[in-house]
């Protein structure tokens, strides 16, 4: 009984799952946003069974940052953005940033961006360094070449691996792969220019 719920379980999260990816979300408008399945009937031969309803949350590939420093600030999944251990830009990161920049634009016509690049702790010493430099450095182009700033109106800090959001190490020793993976991020401050 217990492999038979198991396997409804996931016959009903991954239509689900399926579902709120292709549907129209904006994940830097509906940070932590929610999908609801419905309930989902499996019509078979002279029987038929329904699985509950659920509900699947959202991890954000961008969100906005809340209480930060600069009127508005973008936290960014380095996964989504890179291939792990990589510094070029993924397709997909073009209609992220591209949504940024609209963002940007309607908060200010005239902005600077600094952008901030994290890694996690398993990349550490001038490994952890190089690759934050040059991950900061991909999208400072990008923001040159394909979204029309000024040079000087995009500058790169590389933090590394001295910032987490959350410590990397549980309690008992091991390795938190949820912090591990939010701490490879990107934050991009917007700066109003007057």
């Amino acid at each position: 009984m217990t492999s038979l719920r198991l396997v409804l379980l996931f016959c009903c999260a991954v239509p689900a799952l399926a579902a709120a990816q292709s549907a129209d979300l904006d994940p830097l408008a509906r940070p932590g946003g929610r999908f609801d399945s419905g309930p989902i009937t499996f019509p078979s031969r002279g029987f038929s069974f329904q699985a509950s309803p659920a509900t699947f949350r959202a991890d954000p590939i961008a969100a906005r940052v809340p209480d930060a420093e600069e009127p508005l600030r973008f936290r960014v999944r380095a996964d989504y953005l890179f291939e792990p251990g990589a510094d070029g830009l993924r397709p997909q990161a073009d209609g992220v940033l591209k949504d940024m920049l609209r963002q940007s634009k309607a908060l200010t016509p005239r902005f600077a961006l600094l952008i901030e690049s994290f890694v996690d702790a398993t990349t550490t010493g001038p490994d952890s360094d190089r690759i934050a430099q040059a991950r900061g450095d991909a999208l400072r182009q990008w923001f040159i070449r394909d979204g029309g700033l000024a040079p000087q109106a995009v500058k790169v800090n590389a933090v590394g691996s001295r910032a987490p959001l959350r410590p990397e190490v549980k309690t008992d020793g091991s390795i938190d792969r949820i912090a591990v993976q939010r701490n490879r991020r990107i934050e991009i401050g917007v700066l109003p220019i007057r």
